[in-house]
């Protein structure tokens, strides 16, 4: 990777909010729907995957799609996972809070 990449990439992960606030519900057809809640840059972004663990995968990637992320890059950026402790149930739903790490370049 070219110091020029590097740079990129790190001009990139900027665009990523620390936290996201996601509604996750079940969908009518079965399996998941996650919808971003907050922040107001991504708010509208929707995915949907059969299990809860793909779910956070499908979201990672609808969101770097809403950042108009170069899939090239994708390996090189920031990954939200759920916070367990910030985790709230509404019956069928689930308010999650996911906060990102980023992987070493």
């Amino acid at each position: 990777m070219t110091l020029k990449e590097k740079k990129e990439i790190k001009e990139l992960w900027k665009l990523f909010p620390k936290t996201i606030k996601v509604r996750v519900v079940p969908c009518e057809e079965g399996g998941y729907c996650a919808e971003v809640l907050e922040p107001k840059s991504l708010t509208g972004v929707i995915t949907e995957e059969e299990t809860l663990s793909g779910l956070t995968e499908m979201l990672n990637d609808a969101i770097y799609c809403a950042l108009d992320i170069p899939e090239k890059y994708y390996p090189f950026m920031v990954v939200y996972r759920e916070n367990q402790g910030l985790t709230k149930s509404l019956g069928s739903n689930k308010i999650v809070m996911y906060h990102y790490s980023s992987p070493d370049l």
